[in-house]
């Protein structure tokens, strides 16, 4: 780096450079609560779409779909899940599909040994 109007390099800042901490949010795949089996790409594609739309935020670092989606069909405590993926957040639900209705519940978890619901159906 070089100072305008001088013939040598400027020292470099000795500060450290801010830290940001982002939220860390792991979307689990969502249930297929409808009597079709075959409606399993539906719950899919609603879990990729919502990992996709929150990865747009510079706010949050998701995690990776293939991590996610290690878990699926897997019962297990929320909060071993959150620690196994190193998330702060995690959003679990499921989605039900009957004609041209959809419903969707949604619960999302904080991280903190001890993970409120912040989310709820849609």
């Amino acid at each position: 780096m070089w100072k305008v109007g001088s013939t040598a390099p400027s020292q470099p800042a000795k500060t450290k450079p801010e830290k940001r901490t982002l939220a860390t949010v792991a979307v689990l795949p969502f249930d297929n609560m409808s009597d079709d089996v075959e409606q399993e790409y539906f719950a899919d594609g609603t879990t990729e779409d919502l990992l996709t739309a929150l990865s747009y935020d510079q706010n949050l670092a998701v995690v990776a779909r293939n991590s996610t989606f290690a878990h699926k069909g897997r019962a297990g405590d929320i909060r071993t899940v959150a620690r196994e993926l190193d998330a702060t957040h995690i959003v679990e639900g499921s989605v039900r599909r009957a004609g041209t209705q959809v419903r969707s519940y949604r619960p999302a978890h904080r991280r903190r040994d001890r993970p409120p619901h912040l989310g709820g159906a849609v």
